[in-house]
């Protein structure tokens, strides 16, 4: 009875190591197709292991408080020549 169940284990633990073998292998290739498709959309980023490449921001619009920003500082400046 021992014996029989001393090679249910070990056969559980060989089917194990062979899994989680089996989903390295997957893992490096899903890296590989990662890197691939990361490098196609943005392909003036760099990569490394740790980091993740942002979608570039997009220029932001002038908004009109902004306009109205440059405007009174340009009067500002106007004034302090004056």
């Amino acid at each position: 009875m021992v014996n029989r169940v001393e090679e249910i284990l070990r056969k559980n633990v060989h089917d194990l190591q062979e899994q989680l073998q089996t989903a390295y292998r997957r893992i490096d290739t899903l890296i590989g197709e990662n890197r691939k498709l990361r490098t196609k959309l943005y392909p003036d980023q760099s990569f490394s292991e740790s980091n993740w490449v942002e979608k570039p921001k997009e220029k932001k619009e002038m908004t009109s408080s902004d306009a109205r920003g440059d405007w009174f500082d340009k009067e500002r400046k106007k004034k302090s020549n004056d």
